[in-house]
């Protein structure tokens, strides 16, 4: 475009560029056209492409629900063996089973048969007998049980007995 020089684009009037000689700034000026045109047109194709493609997606979430459920019980389970100054973390859920627990299955299965009273593990040790040398830990489980908040907290003589206290050596694991 030549400067200072007018250049017209389209027939019948349209926008004139006009650049000035000192600032180089361009100008537009534009004129009435014969026929009404309109500039905000949007595309009508990407329109009926992007209709269909949210319609499929809709009938594909109707016909396949999330797979993925939340937990109905998530816990926290600490070993901290006393001695040795060593602390082990596990997370458990249950319905559906996981987390880090090695064994979630089993000890969601024992949960579920004492319906997640934690209280009976306090009861079951007192009857259970503990064999080994002592290397005290001490156990805690807390977290929520189909929502309900539980907790437990108990020091053993040593690991064994806090398996045994649990009825069920995939609750605490060794």
């Amino acid at each position: 475009m030549a400067r200072g020089r007018s250049v017209s684009r389209g027939a019948g009037g349209g926008p004139h560029f006009m650049r000035t000689p000192r600032s180089g700034k361009v100008t537009v000026s534009i004129t009435a056209r014969r026929w009404p045109v309109s500039t905000a047109r949007p595309p009508v194709r990407g329109v009926v492409t992007l209709s269909a493609a949210a319609v499929a997606a809709a009938a594909l979430a109707a016909a396949f629900p999330a797979q993925a459920k939340v937990p109905q019980s998530m816990l926290g389970i600490t070993r901290h063996d006393l001695i040795a100054d060593h602390t082990r973390h596990w997370s458990l859920f249950c319905d559906p089973d996981g987390g880090t627990h090695p064994e979630a299955r089993r000890a969601c299965d024992h949960l579920r048969a004492i319906d997640g009273d934690l209280g009976l593990l306090r009861a079951r040790y007192r009857s259970a007998r503990c064999v080994g040398g002592h290397t005290p830990v001490r156990v805690e489980i807390r977290g929520s049980w189909h929502g309900r908040i539980v907790g437990f907290h108990a020091h053993y003589p040593n690991a064994a007995c806090a398996q045994g206290a649990a009825a069920s050596p995939t609750l605490v694991p060794g």
